[in-house]
């Protein structure tokens, strides 16, 4: 029976909402620790965006003055950033993840992987190598999102924020993590479209607000694609065929490890590694040729054969019609073994000599061949023996 992947989905168990929360309150004061221990850290975080910046300009991808002086007298656009900065992450995020959590919870799992291992890399990152941000550098950039709205402290109070944690971008990491859920995870072309632009906007709007550098979304981008690759790679089930690849190399490590058969050794018949109901199936349709030839067949051994040790005997295929009877040619039986050929009656020696004698009237006289017609051999059989 083949399942939908519906029908898939459905069968496995729920994950916990409890559990879910667990995690985010781990990933919280955990957040909180890097916090506390940066919190002091900032003549260190600002000569590393000094380099952040001679990085940039050696690039000549040192825009972010620029960009933001082009838009600050255009209100309008700085609602938008800002806007965008504040609700297009968290609200977004909460929102995406309680859809795939209903609709798609594989793809749920694999979000959330990915948020908790980049995360965790962006932790170390914020621990070892603090940066200010541009709004903070003395780079002659402001923070609009401060300075022309309040709304972005009912989210994200100064109190609860990491002030040297530029490098990567994680704003912008996991609202492209996000925008690769939607993508995939939607059939419509619209929300298709929502899932391309919302890493794009939100590209420019961490820059535009002068809260990243451009180096820092590049950095972030590539941290949550990494994380998102390892959430795959533990996601991966074990298919058939890598449960059949290991079977096989474990049963080739248990053939290197056993001791060879010391000389004189006898050998146990070893179970033939197929049902009984299929060898008796199968036998008696090559029961005459195998009997002939005194070889084994799937079921054991041939009508009137003694069995030999068959654990190390090569196998062979013989097709007779369209079934097949898997002979063990590799151990020849002895003449004396074999099954008797059977004799012809002296009914049937009578009868040949009369038919030969008849056909050889009609035919006329008959060319001396060297052969007694009550020897020649029957076809199909022996030589005839009164």
């Amino acid at each position: 029976m083949t399942l939908s992947p519906t029908q898939i989905a459905r069968s496995r168990p729920r994950i916990p909402v409890l559990y879910e929360a667990l995690g985010v309150l781990a990933a919280y004061f955990a957040y909180f620790a890097v916090r506390g221990a940066t919190e002091s850290e900032f003549e260190r975080a600002l000569g590393h965006a000094e380099l952040i910046k001679a990085f940039e300009e050696r690039l000549g991808i040192f825009l972010e003055p620029s960009w933001q002086a082009a838009i600050l007298d255009k209100q309008w656009i700085v609602d938008v950033s800002n806007w965008v900065y504040v609700w297009g992450h968290w609200p977004v995020i909460a929102g995406v993840a309680f859809w795939l959590y209903r609709s798609h919870r594989d793809r749920y799992r694999l979000v959330r992987n990915a948020m908790l291992i980049s995360g965790g890399i962006g932790l170390v990152i914020f621990t070892t190598f603090p940066v200010a941000p541009p709004r903070l550098a003395d780079m002659g950039l402001v923070d609009t999102v401060v300075q022309r709205s309040d709304f972005y402290r009912v989210l994200q109070p100064p109190a609860l924020t990491n002030q040297y944690a530029a490098v990567p971008s994680l704003h912008f990491g996991w609202n492209l993590l996000i925008g690769i859920a939607i993508f995939r995870g939607s059939t419509h072309l619209g929300w298709r479209v929502v899932g391309v632009l919302s890493p794009v906007a939100m590209f420019a709007a961490v820059v535009l607000t002068g809260n990243h550098y451009i180096i820092d979304t590049v950095v972030g981008g590539t941290v949550a694609l990494v994380g998102l690759r390892a959430a795959y790679v533990i996601a991966q089930p074990a298919t058939p065929e890598r449960r059949g690849l290991r079977a096989i190399r474990a049963r080739a490590a248990a053939a290197l490890r056993r001791p060879p058969a010391s000389v004189g050794a006898t050998e146990q018949p070893v179970p033939a590694p197929w049902p009984a109901e299929l060898g008796a199936a199968v036998a008696p349709i090559g029961a005459g040729v195998p009997s002939a030839l005194g070889v084994r067949t799937m079921s054991g051994c041939a009508p009137g054969m003694p069995c030999g040790p068959t654990s190390r005997s090569p196998l062979a295929t013989r097709r007779l019609g369209d079934s097949a009877t898997i002979l063990d040619l590799s151990e020849p039986v002895p003449p004396e073994s074999r099954p008797a050929t059977p004799k012809v009656s002296a009914d049937q020696s009578v009868a040949r000599s009369a038919s030969m004698q008849a056909r050889a009237a009609l035919d006329g006289p008959t060319v001396e061949t060297g052969v007694d017609a009550d020897t020649a051999p029957l076809e199909g059989g022996s030589p005839v023996t009164g």
